[in-house]
């Protein structure tokens, strides 16, 4: 037999007539929308390209946010600056730009830097890039020196963004090399090194990274023209710097962190060389096709330890090496005490460089592993402190 139909009662229509009321009532509320004048739109292009930056400036809440720096590079799309529009999307297309990840926002902050002696860009005028010197002549001085900039950098090894250790930190550095005719000299080459390492292990350039920048700048606009590099190391904040220890060393578990950028750049001064192979690491860093040749080798190869017994922990920095994709491949898993007891002799040493200890091959028994990843800290946290002077 089936259920009889349930009636509605009093309450239950008074029920969903609210709920019907209050839905009504959500048609005739007001929403929060910021108004701008828009009558004053001309008939040029340039002039709504200006009002559609404005728009996005005023009103950039959702989704991926544009910041300071988009919106920058926005007002630059303009007829006073389409003059150096191409040769920027030409410098940003270069091979080294695009491998260290510098796109036309940080050029856009590079320019303003060299142009005005501040990357502020949250504070930039809207016509900042009107009158003199010429924009132009403006952006040929930034290329000239964010050029040194960049093939320093790349000297040291630092040729793409996993091993750059701070984009910010080149900006003191190229307005460094414009006050410098657009160079860095041999002579200063080696303490502008020093100050990106050093800049790095402060973390000078972490957090609010325009203030950080801005304050190198300023120090750098009252020295006199020609000083050395040394006024770039001046600006880190002694407080900020200590020396490298072994616990850092063993705490560092990534592979192109803080320590190991810096290693890259101590390896690469030392002209440290890959093993089997000989090559220079200096050159494997370079960037044929697009792509560097460099991998972080497992001296104590995961998939080895995995099939002894002991539970060591690998991803430390006291078990990483530098070396070529080819040498780390021809290495491979293989058992430590095996595979470097097949060097020669010239091989070794070129291990030694990386503080693998030389006709010693007991150390790398597993047995012996936390004695050997502590003397290999020891030793790694003792040359980087004098390769950074500290």
């Amino acid at each position: 037999m089936g259920q009889e139909p349930k009636k509605d009662t009093d309450a239950e229509k008074n029920e969903v007539g609210a709920k019907l009321r209050r839905v009504s009532s959500m048609l005739n509320a007001d929403v929060l929308c910021q108004e701008i004048e828009t009558s004053k739109l001309a008939s040029s292009e340039a002039d709504e390209v200006v009002v559609a930056i404005e728009i996005f400036s005023r009103l950039n809440s959702g989704g991926v946010n544009l910041s300071a720096g988009d919106v920058a590079a926005a007002r630059l799309a303009q007829q006073t600056t389409s003059k150096i529009l191409g040769p920027m999307r030409d410098f940003a297309r270069q091979r080294a730009c695009v491998a260290l990840g510098l796109n036309f926002v940080f050029l856009t902050r590079a320019l303003a830097t060299i142009r005005r002696g501040s990357a502020r860009l949250s504070k930039l005028p809207k016509n900042w890039a009107a009158g003199e010197p010429d924009i132009k002549e403006s952006w040929g001085d930034t290329g000239r020196a964010l050029g040194a900039s960049i093939d320093l950098v790349q000297r040291m090894g630092w040729t793409s963004r996993r091993w750059l250790a701070s984009t910010s930190a080149l900006l003191p550095v190229a307005y460094f090399a414009h006050r410098n005719r657009g160079r860095i000299s041999k002579d200063d080459e080696r303490e502008v090194v020093r100050f990106l390492c050093l800049a790095a292990w402060a973390g000078a350039f972490s957090g609010a990274s325009e203030t950080a920048i801005d304050q190198h700048l300023r120090h750098l606009a009252k020295a006199a023209p020609g000083s050395s590099a040394e006024v770039l190391t001046e600006t880190i904040l002694r407080g900020r710097l200590r020396k490298v220890g072994q616990d850092d060393i063993l705490a560092e578990s990534k592979m192109t962190g803080t320590l190991m950028q810096i290693y890259l750049a101590y390896l690469v001064a030392r002209h440290a060389a890959s093993w089997p192979s000989g090559e220079l690491v200096a050159n494997a860093c370079k960037i044929p096709d697009g792509k560097g040749s460099l991998d972080v080798h497992h001296i104590f190869p995961r998939k080895f330890v995995e099939r002894v017994e002991g539970n060591l922990d690998v991803n430390t920095m006291g078990n990483y090496a530098i070396l070529t994709q080819e040498d780390n491949a021809l290495l491979g898993d293989e058992d430590p005490k095996v595979a470097y007891g097949k060097l020669t002799v010239d091989q070794k040493r070129s291990a030694r460089k990386q503080f693998i200890p030389f006709g010693d091959e007991d150390a790398l028994l597993p047995d012996a592993y936390e004695v050997f990843i502590k003397r290999r800290a020891r030793e790694m946290a003792e040359a980087l402190n004098d390769f950074l002077g500290l």
